[in-house]
């Protein structure tokens, strides 16, 4: 009976140690990387930094616009709105998943500019951005488009005094229907 009173403190002693070592480190101040030095692996000690090493400054916002059966252009409309935050957003927020891979396609697709628009339409960024649009396209209308366009845009986020940049604009893709 005492040896084992004495393996369960050994292993909440051990756990605990785990969880404040994970805890320390993820601090931004590197100084408290000594814990993860010493995990060669980096298996024991997750790296979960609270606050990025440098915060992004801007959001993304994609938009299209479609080309109906007569040429008819529609007006641009925001393909996927960024949720509006609750406090159940602390736990579970599955939804922030959509707006993190737009931001890291579109960052993926920045560096893709300075080669040219071959290199952009090449890209499996913009494959991967174009193939989102289109699926959005789809299931929110029954009607058969002729092509559609969408755009990436740049906006301070919260600051309403700077205005929304735009950052690409996608030939018209045109669609077999």
């Amino acid at each position: 009976m005492k040896r084992l009173l004495t393996a369960e403190l050994a292993v909440a002693a051990a756990a605990t140690a785990m969880l404040a070592a994970t805890f320390f480190s993820q601090h931004p101040n590197r100084l408290f990387d000594r814990f993860r030095r010493r995990d060669t692996l980096g298996f024991w000690l997750p790296n979960w930094r609270f606050f990025a090493p440098e915060p992004a400054q801007n959001d993304f916002h994609v938009l299209h616009r479609t080309l109906n059966a007569s040429n008819e252009e529609s007006d641009w409309v925001e393909t996927h709105q960024t949720s509006s935050r609750s406090l159940t957003h602390l736990v579970w927020f599955p939804g922030r998943r959509t707006d993190k891979g737009i931001f890291d396609v579109t960052a993926d697709l920045l560096g893709t500019i300075p080669f040219g628009q071959d290199a952009v339409l090449a890209s499996p960024a913009y494959r991967t951005l174009s193939a989102f649009v289109l699926r959005h396209i789809r299931d929110a209308s029954a009607e058969p488009i002729a092509g559609y366009q969408f755009m990436l845009a740049s906006s301070a986020g919260y600051d309403d005094t700077i205005e929304p940049e735009e950052i690409l604009i996608s030939p018209f893709i045109p669609l077999e229907n």
